[in-house]
């Protein structure tokens, strides 16, 4: 015999202050008695106080009695009392839905998602209804639904609202999580079940060791090729064109031949055709050329059984120039700089002549500008009215200090820079010293804080015949250019693949503060930086992006990523379905009669001494109605008395 609900140190409480309180109640019982007298003087010592005893003794002992044992017998039905085995045979399984993205490819009877879910509810039924089981969605993460469940209906619900996901099945990282969900929360372990079609990017070395495993798999001889990898890169040589990248692997166990078609912002844009052996995989390249922003669409036919692989869309950003308007008596020499760049659209102009070109750049080389400006601006050699003043100027000067906090400055470190002429500038306020001689300051940097318009001023011609052939001048050019415009040179690369885990090379020398990694939210995902490679790991379909000093890298994770390894189960492993079965009950239910033996002795409590209670009173109040009927009369008589004598 043993409880379920209660401890037998809470029922002893329970009884303890429950008896205590009743019992109470018969000892603390008042004797009272009402008496009806005829006239008022009977009470001439009413005023005096009385003294009210307490009994001392129990007047119906057995009604007590009978009341406590009542309450006892209630007590033990709440506590469920079950006579029998303790031992509870009921287990704890664990059931591992396959949710990866091959389960959303489709047979003559529909996806392999519904046979695993036909599969795992049929499970649920032959199971004994004591069991309890925990769902857990098996892809790239197992992640569980419920708990240990017996509730079939919240089962049955969780199963049918599984979907498959974007990523490959990790078999082996979901059979370590189940073996570690029974080691620590089962009371007594049973089966771990998988449903699926048993297609993994890993091998499960694991499962050899689980005693208990059965398999519920699902038949998925399905022909199927599909779009691996897309990867864009634009040109640093050409504006208008990128450069793209796709990958096409063929996934089945025939030979096929299929089609890859291309458009372009809705226009054909390239075509391949491909022969594809069983389990091989093509790469190929094709030019687009655009600097709108637009959509790229890549179709792969004949269809088949998983469409999912067989379409992607990958979106390019607008590629826009740096508009610069130059002033200047001698453009043929400041021509080497902005016409090397195919992001630099120069416009030239004499000092003094108004332009109503619009400009991101104002160039003013020696002379001051027709009116306001509205633009970024970069002065060289500035005369009297500039942004600075000039405290001097030196011939044959060399520079000797950078600011390498400056990304005017950044990778400029040497101190062989000579200069055949420079105008030695007076720092002021807001602006930043780039670059200095000994004579002291020869460029300067300045940025508004409201405007965000950008100020360079350059002491020196930096195409002057002594400085143009040194390799710091184009640096210091290229640097300047990207400072004030630094998303028109950025370099842009766009992949599609899959979710999981993505290695990045980077430059070498990169600063690890000047790298992010977002997500599409522009939430920072975590990454790790070893050396120059940049890993992070991305388990939801969405956009990343990688965005350095002059580097911006765009992962589009919308493409299914398909295991191409065929797990083969150990040969200790249970397949299919288990017949049905029902544990008897080691224990049998005694909280049912206790209840109605508890009943039926506060029946009888009442009969024996709730009736007759009852009985007793009746005689009171007859007795006091035959006084107060005798004192009427009596008061009558007295009356007839007084009329009569006189």
């Amino acid at each position: 015999m043993h409880l379920v609900n209660l401890s037998l140190g809470e029922l002893m409480a329970l009884f303890g202050v429950t008896a205590a309180l009743i019992t109470a109640l018969y000892l603390l019982d008042r004797a009272r008695r009402r008496q009806v007298v005829a006239s008022l003087r009977f009470w001439s010592q009413a005023a005096r106080l009385t003294e009210i005893r307490r009994r001392r003794r129990i007047r119906e002992p057995l009604s007590l009695v009978l009341q406590l044992l009542a309450l006892a017998l209630l007590l033990l039905a709440a506590a469920q009392v079950r006579w029998g085995s303790r031992e509870d045979r009921a287990e704890d399984h664990v059931l591992l839905l396959d949710t990866s993205a091959w389960m959303a490819a489709r047979t003559d009877s529909g996806t392999l998602m519904d046979r695993a879910r036909e599969l795992a509810l049929g499970y649920l039924d032959a199971l004994p209804a004591e069991d309890r089981v925990i769902l857990v969605r098996a892809e790239a993460l197992a992640t569980p639904v419920t708990a240990f469940e017996t509730d079939r209906k919240l089962l049955r619900r969780a199963i049918e609202e599984s979907q498959p996901g974007a990523g490959a099945l990790h078999l082996e990282q979901a059979f370590d999580f189940a073996r570690r969900v029974q080691r620590l929360h089962a009371r007594r372990p049973g089966e771990i079940v998988y449903a699926g079609c048993a297609r993994t990017a890993d091998d499960p070395t694991t499962a050899v060791e689980i005693p208990r495993l059965r398999l519920l798999l699902v038949e998925n001889r399905i022909e199927n090729a599909g779009i691996r990898k897309i990867g864009l890169r634009h040109s640093p040589t050409e504006a208008d064109l990128w450069e793209m990248y796709v990958s096409v692997h063929n996934y089945g166990v025939k030979a096929r031949r299929v089609e890859l078609r291309a458009q372009l912002a809705g226009s054909p844009a390239g075509f391949r055709s491909l022969a594809l052996d069983a389990g091989a995989e093509a790469e190929l390249t094709l030019p687009l050329r655009t600097r709108a922003a637009a959509t790229v669409e890549l179709a792969l036919e004949p269809g088949d059984g998983f469409p999912a692989d067989d379409r992607a869309r990958v979106e390019l950003p607008a590629q826009r120039s740096l508009k610069v308007l130059v002033y200047s008596d001698r453009p043929e020499r400041l021509r080497a700089v902005f016409d090397a760049s195919p992001f630099v659209e120069a416009v030239y102009r004499k000092p003094g002549q108004v332009s109503e070109e619009p400009a991101d750049l104002v160039v003013l080389d020696r002379c001051l500008p027709p009116g306001a400006l509205e633009a970024h601006t970069l002065w060289i050699e500035p005369p009297a009215g500039g942004p600075v003043p000039v405290s001097g100027k030196v011939t044959s000067a060399v520079v000797r200090a950078w600011n390498q906090s400056h990304p005017i400055a950044a990778g400029l470190n040497t101190q062989e820079f000579q200069l055949r002429s420079a105008r030695v500038l007076a720092p002021i306020d807001g602006f930043d010293v780039v670059a200095s001689v000994d004579a002291g300051p020869v460029i300067l940097a300045a940025r508004d804080a409201r405007s965000l318009r950008k100020t360079v001023v350059l002491g020196f011609d930096p195409m002057d015949g002594a400085a143009r052939y040194q390799l710091a001048a184009p640096l210091l050019a290229a640097n300047i250019l990207r400072w004030i415009e630094s998303a028109v040179f950025r370099r842009w690369e766009l992949n599609a693949g899959s979710v999981g885990t993505v290695e990045l090379a980077l430059d070498e020398g990169s600063d690890p503060n000047s790298i992010k990694v977002l997500s599409e939210t522009g939430a920072t995902l975590p990454a790790t930086l070893e050396g120059d490679r940049l890993r992070f790991y991305s388990g939801a379909p969405g956009l990343v992006r990688v965005v350095t000093r002059d580097r911006e890298v765009v992962y589009s994770m919308n493409l299914p990523e398909v295991a191409t390894r065929k797990w083969d189960p150990p040969a200790s492993a249970l397949n299919g379905l288990p017949a049905p079965r029902i544990y008897p009950a080691p224990f049998r239910e005694l909280w049912w009669p206790l209840a109605a033996l508890a009943a039926l002795l506060v029946v009888v409590e009442w009969l024996r001494f709730g009736r007759a209670r009852g009985r007793a009173a009746e005689p009171a109040r007859s007795a006091v109605s035959w006084i107060h009927g005798w004192q009427r009369r009596m008061r009558a008589l007295a009356a007839r008395s007084l009329r009569r004598a006189s």
